[in-house]
């Protein structure tokens, strides 16, 4: 049988199906929409529960009925983008030690459920395109808003880890790609950006296809 997946995001997830962002202005633009070009790739049944602006805590307060309640075999968790941001000077929306905790609690959440858990880091920034929404003083004392982003992502690799959680690290494939060529507005992945997100998770999931055969289900 075919997986059924979840994807359980901010807006990075919301944009990565055509149905989601048809209202969205960057739906406008020619791109790959990476959950779709997923979907299509290993015949899923896909539920896209991204949420702009959504945060690992306002998460929580969604997950039963947004996510398990679908019943997945699978659940995609792509967090970090929004919990970074400083809402003024050394204050984030999320902490990193609430950031760990929610993801923590997600896992264990969807692992009691039955599905299997699957972490995907968030891309990185062009802080140039940043500041110009973001007060760069907020960030100073972190060394600016992508140091402090690679901080997040690495406490979800923490917990990949910890947990025994599989992680599809597209921020470490984002270094291969120039900053001005994989988003427009420095945040959200354009064309390319969102085909290195079809490239990191497809290639994570061929890799471990085995593994979900021996589950009863294909991917």
């Amino acid at each position: 049988m075919n997986a059924k997946v979840v994807a359980f995001g901010d807006s990075i997830t919301r944009l990565g199906t055509n149905k989601a962002a048809h209202t969205e202005e960057a739906a406008a633009q020619d791109k790959t929409y990476w959950l779709d070009a997923l979907a299509a790739k290993f015949y899923w049944e896909l539920v896209n529960s991204g949420v702009n602006g959504d945060t690992t805590s306002k998460a929580m307060n969604r997950i039963q009925h947004d996510v398990l309640t679908h019943e997945p075999d699978f659940v995609l968790i792509s967090f970090g983008m929004n919990d970074h941001v400083m809402k003024k000077k050394n204050v984030p929306n999320v902490s990193p030690d609430q950031y760990e905790t929610n993801l923590r609690s997600m896992a264990q959440m969807v692992r009691n459920s039955g599905a299997e858990p699957i972490f995907i880091t968030t891309n990185y920034i062009d802080e140039n395109k940043y500041y110009t929404r973001h007060d760069p003083a907020f960030y100073e004392d972190v060394n600016g808003a992508q140091a402090w982003l690679d901080n997040y992502i690495q406490i979800m690799r923490k917990v990949g880890e910890d947990l025994k959680i599989g992680v599809a690290d597209v921020r470490a494939e984002c270094d291969r790609y120039e900053l001005h060529k994989f988003s427009v507005d420095g945040v959200h992945p354009n064309a390319l950006g969102q085909s290195v997100y079809v490239k990191v998770v497809g290639g994570y999931l061929e890799a471990n296809n085995e593994r979900w055969k021996r589950k009863g289900y294909s991917v």
